[in-house]
């Protein structure tokens, strides 16, 4: 009876390790799929990082959502896109292509192709220009002319 009840304990023993490690695996290919996500989502607070390196009481927050929602089982395509609707397309770093946001990706295009244009229209219409006087009409020559005479 001492030998059966020993067999039991081993056996439960070995499952539960077996059952802890494979936790363990699911729980690193969370935290590395966890990582890459918070990596591309920007810190409301501080603008200029990631969740991920952040240490603001919001990030760690996204990061416990984002978490939560890859332990759900959702995929990291979803788990993104669950915080992008929450609180909009501002805190990825990298923002998609799309309709919304044209200005943001073609704008600085528009505005150098519009600095060419301007100033090709100026160089063009400086070469018009005359240099030194523009000529004088007869009329406004013979004025000139007269006004001189009657300075000297």
């Amino acid at each position: 009876m001492r030998n059966l009840i020993f067999l039991v304990v081993i056996a439960l023993a070995g499952l539960s390790s077996s059952l802890a490690q494979e936790g363990e695996a699911s729980d690193a290919s969370i935290d590395a799929r966890e990582l890459e996500i918070a990596e591309t989502i920007r810190c409301v607070v501080c603008k200029n990082q990631s969740i991920a390196q952040s240490d603001a009481e919001l990030a760690r927050d996204l990061r416990a959502i984002l978490r939560e929602r890859l332990e759900a089982g959702d995929t990291d395509v979803e788990a993104r896109d669950y915080i992008v609707e929450r609180y909009g397309e501002f805190v990825l770093l990298k923002p998609t292509f799309s309709g919304k946001n044209f200005l943001l990706w073609a704008g600085p295009f528009m505005v150098l192709i519009l600095a060419i244009f301007g100033g090709i229209v100026f160089i063009v219409t400086r070469r018009n220009i005359p240099a030194g006087n523009p000529s004088l009409t007869p009329e406004e020559r013979s004025e000139l002319d007269a006004f001189l005479k009657q300075k000297e």
